[in-house]
């Protein structure tokens, strides 16, 4: 180890990320029950310092494999992935899920109805399965009320405030 007198931190050869794989999550409960879906991990590790730790959780495969190719590359971080064991739908394209993954958050215009305008209702979610029940929910609100602007906003990555400054959109 050698010292930066810039910033009087210990300097270190750049190691490999620790990746941490949560596939059973507390959407499905298949068999194991809470034994083995402890929602308190992700309350936990979000708690830390955003320097340090990333979480993510992707809401298609095409994300989840954006991610996990960012996140075999990545240096210096604990990364957290929760994706399930299922197959995953998939509503992005591979060039939108590596734009979505890059921003970690973002408007799904394809989703939204509320043309860049000022909507009426936004619909947030993050995960597989909350994305795929906010997009349900989405549906039968355009049924029920055609006339209401309903922006979707998909939010994959949890690590600091700063992310929604990384956008270039206006996400409410």
């Amino acid at each position: 180890m050698v010292e930066n007198n810039e910033t009087h931190q210990l300097a270190r050869k750049p190691i490999p990320s620790l990746n941490y794989l949560l596939t059973s999550h507390v959407w499905r409960q298949d068999h194991n029950g809470f034994s083995h879906q402890d929602p308190g991990f992700l309350d936990h590790v979000i708690n830390k310092k955003a320097e340090v730790i990333r979480v993510y959780l992707p809401a298609d495969a095409n994300t989840l494999l954006s991610v996990t190719d960012h996140v075999l590359r990545s240096r210096h971080y604990v990364n957290v992935i929760v994706a399930g064991k299922q197959p995953a739908l998939q509503y992005l394209t591979m060039d939108q899920a590596i734009k979505h993954a890059t921003t970690g958050l973002g408007i799904w215009d394809w989703a939204s109805n509320d043309q860049g305008g000022e909507p009426d209702v936004v619909m947030a979610c993050a995960g597989e399965i909350p994305t795929m029940e906010a997009l349900a929910a989405t549906d039968l609100l355009r049924q029920h009320f055609p006339d209401l602007k309903i922006r979707f906003v998909n939010v994959l990555r949890f690590d600091d405030t700063a992310t929604a400054r990384r956008t270039s959109t206006r996400l409410v």
